[in-house]
């Protein structure tokens, strides 16, 4: 079994711990915009339409894209863009592991050509 993200290489190359990787990954996740608020941000769906998935949301399973959609307030090339923005505007784990001084930007980058090596 290989591994497949950048966090779990930086484990088992012993650069830093589970621990540190969740803790990046927790860091990672509050700073990216939730899908909603892209979707008002980017004009795909209003803030009423956004409180309306949040609300059938509730107490459900279901992902909010996949309730906009269900509900016929966006398409599903409208969600891929929206996912494609959120997934543009997320920090990299390599830059957060730098801020919290776990790597300096040299290591860094030569682990990710490391990392890209191995996966291509």
């Amino acid at each position: 079994m290989g591994v497949h993200r950048f966090g779990e290489f930086l484990v088992s190359c012993g650069e830093v711990t589970d621990e540190q990787v969740l803790e990046a990954l927790n860091i990672q996740r509050s700073r990216t915009d939730l899908i909603g608020a892209i979707a008002d941000k980017e004009k795909f769906l209003t803030v009423k339409q956004v409180m309306r998935i949040l609300r059938e949301q509730a107490g459900s399973s279901k992902r909010f894209g996949d309730l906009a959609i269900e509900l016929g307030l966006i398409e599903q090339g409208d969600l891929d863009r929206i996912l494609e923005i959120q997934r543009e505007m997320r920090p990299y784990l390599g830059e957060i592991l730098v801020e919290m001084k776990l790597l300096d930007p040299i290591s860094r980058d030569q682990l990710l050509l490391e990392f890209h090596e191995q996966h291509t």
